[in-house]
């Protein structure tokens, strides 16, 4: 098994069993009264959802909590979403299979569409998302079609007009997507790009001065008539160290 299937396991199994263990002190609820505060106007938050909460920031990450406001979308809500990421403890493995699952979402008549918000995952992603174990191609128990869901990350070309994704590479409407840059690159390629023409700029320098060097070559006579007129310069007019003047 690989380095990184093992320590995919140790996530998850660390999740499961922070997850089983878990309790709640009263001094929690109001550091996390507290936080969602600060993000969604101070509501509040019931115990049996603090759970759920702490296994989700465990597994995903607290940032991804304060970003999609997952707290304010109910106890259910938030129970599917520890059920999910104790599962698939991996926030890249859960974004690849949620994204399948919204895009087929969106192509399939009469389905809900994502919803214009930070948060464009529903109850039904997260219920077949925690049945996505694996990493294989997905097909939903209810599907007559049997069509697959693949294990794929989302490309550019496969996003329909008017969606993208998240600074997370989660699958939003356009709205909420991560603003690319202006000209389409990346900042380091650019930075490689300007690195390789300077590079071009100073081969062509070393060569123009080559070029020179071997002009200066071809010419002896120009050189060695330099070299005379330089002598006869020294000669007449050489200097007298200071300390002697005075003698």
């Amino acid at each position: 098994m690989s380095s990184g299937c093992k320590l995919y396991r140790q996530q998850r199994e660390l999740c499961q069993q922070e997850a089983g263990s878990s309790t709640t002190t009263d001094e929690e609820i109001e550091q996390w009264d507290w936080f969602i505060g600060i993000a969604w106007d101070s509501s509040k938050i019931k115990r049996s959802q603090l759970n759920t909460l702490k296994q989700v920031s465990r597994c995903w990450g607290q940032e991804k909590l304060q970003y999609y406001g997952w707290p304010s979308l109910g106890v259910r809500f938030c129970k599917l979403l520890a059920t999910a990421a104790n599962q698939i403890a991996s926030w890249e493995e859960a974004c690849i299979k949620l994204n399948r699952l919204m895009l087929r979402r969106i192509q399939t008549h009469g389905r809900r569409p994502i919803r214009h918000a930070k948060h464009p995952i529903s109850q039904i992603d997260l219920e077949n998302l925690k049945k996505w174990t694996h990493r294989n191609p997905y097909i939903k128990d209810n599907n007559p079609e049997r069509e697959s869901h693949p294990f794929q990350q989302l490309g550019s070309d496969k996003l329909p007009n008017g969606y993208g994704v998240d600074k997370f590479s989660l699958f939003v409407l356009e709205d909420f997507a991560a603003s690319p840059n202006s000209d389409g690159q990346n900042p380091e390629s650019e930075s490689r790009e300007s690195e390789s023409g300077n590079e071009g700029n100073n081969l062509e320098s070393e060569s123009d001065q080559e070029s020179e060097s071997g002009n200066e070559g071809n010419n002896p006579e120009s050189k060695s008539g330099q070299e005379s007129e330089s002598g006869n310069e020294d000669k007449n007019n050489t200097k007298i160290p200071h300390d002697l003047e005075s003698n």
